[in-house]
């Protein structure tokens, strides 16, 4: 973003805007706040453009907001829940690398494998965590949260198109 001016209006009006950008993130927002045309746009941005799409948690964010029900639906990483399913939980939880994770280079603190784990060892509880649904053929859990039910996926990641999309499930 080159000023504070840029997006004062909101979301890029037209896919020329939005392929400007490399990234976006969506955060606790319903799909619906979205019209199709520009969810089509984002689906474009990912598989056309080459972006990286991270959509991330929330009372309104994942299956609560409808995304998966949503025009980039098929984009996601994961299949998820209906948005008759609350799916958010305010739930503290523990955070550990997958075994993908550890390899993968956005997701270290040190280039040392022994205190990069270390690291992610030390940091604290995230404050809650919401359930993602199953993950698709091509996508990869990169980091788990440890519930009181389990590991559940956190970080989850996946190509699509061009691009990437992720979700980030906290």
């Amino acid at each position: 973003i080159d000023s504070a001016e840029q997006l004062q209006d909101g979301f890029p009006a037209s896919r020329d805007e939005l392929f400007g950008y490399n990234a976006l993130i969506i955060g606790s927002v319903d799909a619906a706040s979205l019209s199709d045309e520009q969810q089509g746009i984002i689906r474009d941005f990912v598989s056309e453009r080459g972006g990286s799409l991270l959509m991330l948690a929330g009372p309104s964010g994942l299956g609560n907001g409808g995304w998966g029900q949503s025009a980039i639906a098929d984009v996601l990483p994961a299949r998820l829940p209906p948005s008759t399913t609350d799916s958010f939980h305010r739930k503290k939880a523990g955070v550990t690398l997958t075994p993908q994770g550890v390899s993968n280079q956005m997701l270290r603190f040190d280039s040392d494998d022994v205190i990069n784990a270390e690291a992610w060892r030390e940091l604290p509880q995230i404050a809650d965590y919401q359930l993602t649904g199953n993950l698709k053929p091509a996508a990869v859990a990169l980091l788990n949260a440890e519930t009181d039910v389990g590991q559940i996926p956190l970080l989850i990641g996946q190509p699509f198109g061009k691009g990437h999309a992720y979700i980030l499930a906290t």
